[in-house]
């Protein structure tokens, strides 16, 4: 509707940047325009090769405890634990809609198995069903039940948890926009405004300085 044009299922194979512009070649072709701004997730490793991230596999899945209704998001909240030596889990109510998924959520937030976007086991396996019940077991227990739906997702992490924002250090036609941790998705609506700031104007008014990926150079 304005003007973009989508191209998905297109691996990035290179891409370059000058004074004029950047490049990029895919496997279905070459691109060229005026700013590149990266949102690669997974696999920003894969094509942005000096950057200190870290991929991880987390597991997360929804049990089917004996009496659903004390975990209804009008009685019971989205929650977080971080036992120490266990891990950071948290989860969220059960919404009868299925808006929430299936039954009652809970994730490992961190630790997670370091890996590949290309690597990384997608499947469930039968270990993680025990990594995603153990939290109920330990600290909700009328919440453990039969685990009815398992899944798993890729975080893209930095040393310190927080996103890189930031121009290209060696290519002011490049915006970098990576290591969001896990939980970049709450800021999706404000990190539009900040790219586009950037790769318009060169610049945001939002307070994205400690973002900087200079905060690394001396790590």
């Amino acid at each position: 509707r304005h003007g973009a044009d989508l191209r998905g299922h297109e691996p990035v194979l290179d891409w370059h940047a000058n004074a004029q512009g950047v490049t990029v070649r895919t496997s279905k072709g070459e691109y060229a325009a005026g700013h590149l701004i990266f949102t690669t997730g997974a696999w920003t490793p894969e094509v942005l090769r000096d950057l200190p991230l870290t991929v991880t596999r987390q597991v997360l899945g929804w049990t089917q405890p004996p009496d659903l209704s004390p975990f209804t998001a009008d009685r019971f909240p989205v929650w977080a634990i971080d036992h120490e030596g266990a891990g950071f889990y948290y989860g969220f109510p059960h919404t009868p809609d299925g808006s929430g998924g299936p039954g009652l959520k809970a994730a490992l937030h961190c630790p997670g198995a370091p890996t590949t976007a290309a690597t990384a086991q997608r499947e469930p396996l039968p270990a993680d069903a025990d990594e995603v019940r153990a939290v109920f077991a330990r600290h909700l227990p009328t919440g453990d039940g039969p685990l009815i739906e398992q899944r798993t997702c890729l975080y893209t992490n930095t040393p310190d948890g927080h996103f890189i924002v930031d121009r290209h250090p060696a290519h002011e036609r490049v915006t970098l926009a990576c290591g969001f941790s896990g939980h970049g998705f709450k800021f999706a609506s404000v990190m539009g405004e900040v790219l586009a700031d950037l790769a318009t104007a060169g610049k945001t008014d939002w307070p994205i300085d400690f973002l900087r990926l200079s905060r690394f150079a001396h790590s």
